[in-house]
């Protein structure tokens, strides 16, 4: 078997192992990067002497006679090329063309033909006093998509230098495991999501439907496999057309959703046990399948858990709390949320204020051109959200989003230039805290902000709640 095929993913076919030539490529780009971000060191001002006096790294050329050194770094540029994106600030530093400054995950860069504008700069297409893009540049220069992406791209405004970010983490910093993957990725050798096998396993089943009759022979009426069943307690029922999905769609109606998992895994398991007598002549025992069925899932379960607390990790107190929970007396609590509406190229944003009593004082939904990833529309809502609070003039105001990434950036460093640190700047003036909630307990603000693609710039109070809305509000008060 080929190295090339044994450095694919598991979930593609392979065993996993690193491809050695992307690993070093990824190995090589982060010198590459620290030539882009730290030019105060003495090994950046020696290469920028030699190579690239005129431009910045990305820019530059391999030059005449280059050293192994620097032609290694040169030709892995192209990974910092895809990864990275620059946040905007008074525009000075990128340039129109051949720059990844657009928020777009398939092409970053523009794609209208220009002539004569190489050595021009984005600060060209903004505003003069830097309050915005200059609309009638960009409708003049630019074809469609491009106009869309521009309009669609946040402005630090003329105070702020530019600066570049990794596009693949979300602390913005270059990792050597996050330019694998994206390599990887490029080349279809790396999965794409993070799905347990339990559930890929599921979905193969599922896709098998053209040869009905065998899998549900298989896996629920082989007299095997009704042994299996048997002997983990489970009363089996029939689909009324011999269905596979039918049948597991039954079996899952009538199950508690904690248990579903058991059904998932001794499916797999049957399937397992059925492969080995086929292709490996080994033949299982009952025991040995429900033994590996609930080994399996145990697991599984105590590496969600881990993977939970992982997830959880930089959580404060008043974070992931288990249900709506009403402000202090004379408190006002805002619930923010955000969508991509990818088929309409806009996203929109939705905010839900509630007083000490959990009754809604006013709430608001606005949608805005272009397409962005979703976490710079969370990180767009919180900041809209928090000027919303300042122009009502609220006093004791909590802040509540579901998007963890977003909650952390304000806390920490993060990728999204001059929208959060406007964020810091209006909850430090304001003096609001800003919390960390589950989407579960998010409901109300999300079906506000799948509607406002339909309904933006609507504006209500307690007068005139939506009927939908109330009922969620409602609930959440008894939860």
């Amino acid at each position: 078997m080929s190295w090339e095929r044994l450095s694919k993913h598991k979930v593609a076919g392979g065993v996993g192992f690193r491809d050695f030539r992307d690993f070093n490529l990824a190995l090589l780009e982060k010198q590459g990067w620290r030539l882009i971000n730290h030019l105060e060191k003495l090994s950046s001002k020696l290469y920028k002497a030699r190579y690239f006096t005129e431009c910045d790294f990305l820019a530059s050329e391999l030059g005449n006679n280059p050293t192994f050194i620097w032609r290694s770094i040169w030709d892995a540029r192209l990974v910092i090329k895809v990864g990275a994106r620059w946040k905007i600030g008074n525009g000075a530093k990128i340039g129109i063309l051949g720059q990844p400054w657009l928020h777009d995950s398939v092409n970053p860069c523009i794609t209208s033909e220009l002539i004569g504008l190489n050595d021009a700069t984005i600060s060209s297409l903004m505003i003069e006093d830097g309050g915005g893009w200059d609309r009638e540049v960009i409708e003049d220069l630019f074809n469609t998509r491009d106009q869309r992406c521009i309009l669609a791209t946040e402005i630090g405004g003329c105070g702020r230098a530019d600066e570049l970010y990794w596009n693949e983490n979300i602390s913005g910093d270059y990792m050597v495991k996050s330019a694998y993957q994206l390599l990887q990725k490029q080349k279809g050798d790396w999965h794409t999501n993070s799905s347990s096998q339990i559930w890929i396993y599921c979905g193969k089943f599922v896709r098998q439907l053209s040869d009905e009759e065998t899998v549900m022979h298989i896996l629920v009426t082989c007299p095997f496999a009704q042994q299996c069943w048997h002997h983990i307690g489970w009363s089996l029922l029939n689909a009324v057309d011999g269905n596979f999905a039918s049948w597991l769609q039954i079996m899952f109606d009538q199950t508690e959703k904690g248990r579903r998992g058991e059904i998932v895994t001794m499916c797999w398991s049957i399937w397992k046990a059925r492969n080995n007598m086929v292709w490996n002549e080994e033949r299982s025992t009952v025991q040995a399948v429900v033994f590996s069925t609930m080994r399996y899932l145990a697991d599984w379960r105590k590496a969600q858990v881990y993977s939970t607390k992982t997830l959880y990790q930089d959580v404060i107190q008043g974070d992931k709390v288990d249900s709506w929970v009403k402000p202090k007396k004379d408190e006002v609590k805002v619930t923010v949320d955000a969508a991509v509406f990818k088929e309409q190229n806009r996203y929109g944003v939705g905010m839900l204020a509630r007083d000490d009593e959990g009754v809604v004082v006013h709430g608001r939904s606005d949608s805005y051109e272009g397409v962005v990833r979703p976490e710079f529309a969370e990180a767009i809502a919180v900041k809209e959200a928090l000027s919303w609070v300042k122009c009502m003039a609220w006093q004791g105001v909590t802040m509540e989003s579901d998007c963890l990434g977003v909650v952390r950036a304000i806390r920490m460093t993060s990728p999204f230039g001059s929208i959060i640190m406007e964020c810091r700047r209006l909850i430090a003036e304001l003096n609001i805290e800003l919390f960390f909630i589950k989407r579960s307990y998010n409901i109300a603000v999300h079906l506000l902000t799948r509607e406002s693609c339909l309904y933006s710039g609507r504006v209500f109070d307690k007068r005139n709640v939506l009927i939908e809305l109330m009922n969620i509000v409602s609930t959440d008060l008894f939860e």
